[in-house]
């Protein structure tokens, strides 16, 4: 059996392409990467809310418009949404909103003229059985200086002024809250 340059060619490329994404971690993600999971580092932090699922849902949705935050995933059977990755403006304060590595290297990364982060914001809506509405939200990090990447972890700022919106959507505050 004859194999031609070109398939050979094509197979080698598939392969090579399979290999670089099976054996990149977070580290060798470039900023733009795909959203993170759940399972990220950051705490969920939680809200319960005495309203219906419409009216719920309907808040989140508005809440991640009032802050300016794409919307990559919505699955209602899920419970999950998902902001796109976004990069961190430069007219916030970094260190409010994130943590990275020990603090002697976050001073000396996050005042270099060209370190960057990006972030997303994913939230998890569900019906517990003493009713109402539980929204858990959860923000991550990556900061980038140059071609080295480190993991960050959120405050919490960001999850807070999430829940502040959706309160304001609601027109009420939430029937419990995590300490974040």
């Amino acid at each position: 059996m004859r194999v031609s340059r070109t398939t050979l060619l094509g197979l080698v490329i598939v392969a090579l392409l399979f290999l670089q994404g099976s054996s990149c971690g977070r580290s060798g993600e470039p900023v733009g990467a795909a959203a993170p999971e759940e399972s990220d580092s950051s705490p969920l932090r939680d809200r319960q809310y005495d309203a219906g699922s419409d009216s719920v849902w309907s808040a989140v949705l508005a809440s991640y418009a009032d802050l300016d935050m794409p919307i990559e995933t919505v699955s209602p059977p899920e419970g999950r949404v998902r902001s796109q990755l976004i990069l961190f403006p430069k007219n916030l304060s970094v260190r409010e909103y994130l943590q990275c590595g020990s603090s002697g290297m976050l001073g000396d990364w996050i005042h270099q003229p060209n370190f960057k982060a990006d972030y997303s914001l994913s939230t998890l809506v569900s019906a517990p059985e003493e009713g109402g509405m539980l929204v858990k939200s959860r923000a991550t990090y990556m900061g980038q200086l140059g071609s080295n990447r480190i993991g960050c972890v959120s405050t919490g700022k960001l999850e807070q002024r999430f829940f502040k919106a959706l309160e304001v959507r609601l027109n009420m505050e939430a029937r419990n809250s995590d300490t974040g």
